[in-house]
């Protein structure tokens, strides 16, 4: 199936380009009749959002609809690129999990001798209870080791 095509029960986001702000909120454009079963719909506008150049408001439907996240996309001046002659270098690897140089004499390591061992354990107990799951012994509880994993602490 095409990913471009939405799910039946799908919501579409709405995308605002341009908005009037009244009296601290804006409105969300809609039809006459439907604003006259319902209601207008107003957004508080945020205050620290007030001097800046605003491209276009998003709002995107989380859990059926039920909430709805507003995001605010402001126009950015260009950054000026910054010109440093300082570099470091990375390398990679299994036991270290990277090693780094940089070019003004200073280095360090980090250790992924933890996050490998939390790797093997979360492979080794998921394929157990995989295992488990289809010798029909014990049901399929690989989502709360996953939660396990990644919630242990990296020390």
């Amino acid at each position: 199936m095409n990913k471009r095509y939405l799910n039946k029960e799908g919501y579409f986001p709405l995308i605002i380009p341009r908005i009037r702000v009244k009296d601290g909120y804006f409105n969300i454009p809609m039809s006459r009749k439907f604003r006259a079963e319902h209601g207008a719909v107003k957004i508080p506008f945020p205050e620290r959002l007030a001097d800046k150049n605003l491209k276009e408001v998003r709002i995107i439907p989380r859990y059926d609809a039920q909430f709805f996240e507003v995001e605010f996309i402001t126009e950015s001046e260009p950054q000026p690129a910054v010109k440093s002659d300082n570099v470091v270098a990375i390398d990679l690897g299994l036991d270290n999990l990277a090693t780094c140089v940089s070019n003004t004499g200073s280095s360090f390591i980090l250790d992924g001798r933890k996050l490998k061992s939390i790797n093997q354990w979360y492979n080794k107990e998921n394929y157990r209870l995989e295992w488990l799951c289809c010798m029909k012994i014990y049901s399929c509880h690989t989502c709360s080791v996953y939660v396990l994993r990644n919630a242990r602490k990296l020390l």
